[in-house]
């Protein structure tokens, strides 16, 4: 089987299709054990040594990624990277996403409609009512 990534942002039109099998599922996992290792920044050094630290684990995230996306996708040569490399970090971030949650079968729905009901209780417009439910003081 496998899942349709949608690279328009690449400038590609048609969805690209890669192979939902182990091999990919643990090069998902591998990317974001890494991400999540260099996420982390040891603060019980100097405040030099750790903001250091931390620009060169930015950097290596972000060609972590670069080097993921573009393989896991089947983009090789400098035309794609180049592609790549005008990205918002925003549209870059969108892209691994979506290529990691559509491999490992993870619903974003779910996930979206909380976010979008956290949203609505924080703000000040009324809550919607479902309907059935009678809330008036009588």
């Amino acid at each position: 089987m496998t899942v349709k990534i949608n690279a328009s942002v690449l400038g590609i039109e048609e969805p690209i299709e890669v192979k939902e099998n182990i091999k990919n599922m643990k090069r998902v996992l591998n990317v974001q054990m890494l991400i999540d290792k260099y996420d982390k920044v040891d603060t019980d050094k100097d405040t030099e040594d750790v903001y250091q630290q931390y620009l060169q684990n930015q950097l290596k995230t972000q060609e972590l990624v670069e080097s993921f996306t573009l393989d896991i996708l089947g983009l090789k040569g400098k035309k794609y990277q180049n592609k790549y490399e005008e990205l918002t970090l925003e549209d870059a971030t969108d892209l691994m996403q979506q290529i990691a949650t559509k491999i490992m079968h993870i619903d974003t729905s779910s996930e979206e409609s909380q976010d979008a009901q956290k949203s609505d209780t924080e703000s000040d417009a009324p809550v919607h009512q479902k309907s059935g439910e009678n809330t008036d003081p009588e």
